[in-house]
């Protein structure tokens, strides 16, 4: 292993590759950091064949896939390599390709949708012993899919199991889906109070923060019942807040919302 590859591991957990590709809350030296991603990526590449290393597989593809650290995004590469990770027993890689099967990653053309094989991914990882974030985002996506007609695979039973695992685990993406179950009636008793309070506990926990893309739906969803007054008192102002935040983080439905209540305050 060369020494390159040694100072780049030191510093690869400062790296939130999922969320910012860059997270730096914990206390580093930013040079250092820099120094180790470009080593981290060059000794990758130098010595990917020899060094069965699955964190070195895992990043360099995923610098192809989203197309980061100034590398074109090339999808049958990112295959390759997170596959390569994924033989080694790397989860993230697992869960990344599973994205990439399941046409969740919007960088993935149909080309290389492989429902399948996606699922089965993500039912391998879904069934491990050790509680990790990784389990809990299965499960959460296989709770999706087994409640709908889509790929093929509606279980509802299987869907409230991954629903109650993926909850369990504190997936805060699980409550949101379950909120949702909560006030449509989908799998469970229609109840726009208990999915009020779901999504209030979920949106209290980061009111000082700003919230990052997977709480869209939890704030158009907030906003539409505060708007409707549907298990809450309605509140056109509130309302239109949370819509807003939810259309910034790219919810098209907010947008429509936010544009036909303007239209109405209007007339």
């Amino acid at each position: 292993m060369s020494l390159n590859l040694d100072k780049a591991k030191l510093f690869v957990n400062f790296l939130d590759v999922y969320d910012s590709h860059y997270d730096l809350s914990l206390e580093a030296d930013p040079e250092d950091i820099a120094v180790s991603r470009l080593a981290l990526i060059q000794a990758a590449k130098r010595e990917m064949k020899n060094l069965k290393d699955p964190l070195a597989f895992y990043w360099y593809g995923l610098c192809h896939l989203e197309g980061i650290e100034g590398f074109w995004i090339d999808i049958e590469k990112a295959i390759f390599y997170l596959e390569s990770a994924a033989e080694l027993g790397d989860l993230k890689s697992k869960v990344t390709l599973a994205d990439i099967y399941m046409g969740f990653n919007p960088n993935v053309t149909e080309d290389f949708y492989d429902f399948e094989k996606g699922c089965s991914l993500l039912e391998n990882i879904s069934t491990m012993v050790d509680n990790n974030s990784e389990k809990s985002y299965a499960n959460y996506q296989l709770a999706k899919i087994y409640c709908r007609e889509i790929y093929n695979k509606k279980n509802s039973t299987k869907a409230l199991e991954c629903m109650k695992i993926a909850r369990e685990l504190f997936s805060e993406e699980a409550e949101c889906l379950y909120a949702y179950w909560l006030w449509a009636g989908i799998l469970v008793e229609k109840n726009a109070n208990e999915a009020i309070n779901v999504l209030e506990k979920l949106i209290d926990k980061h009111v000082e923060e700003e919230f990052s893309y997977e709480y869209r739906d939890s704030l158009y969803l907030y906003g539409y019942m505060l708007y409707h007054g549907e298990g809450i008192d309605k509140n056109d102002k509130k309302a239109v807040i949370y819509l807003q935040k939810a259309s910034e983080l790219g919810h098209t439905l907010a947008s429509v919302w936010l544009d036909d209540i303007q239209d109405d305050q209007s007339n």
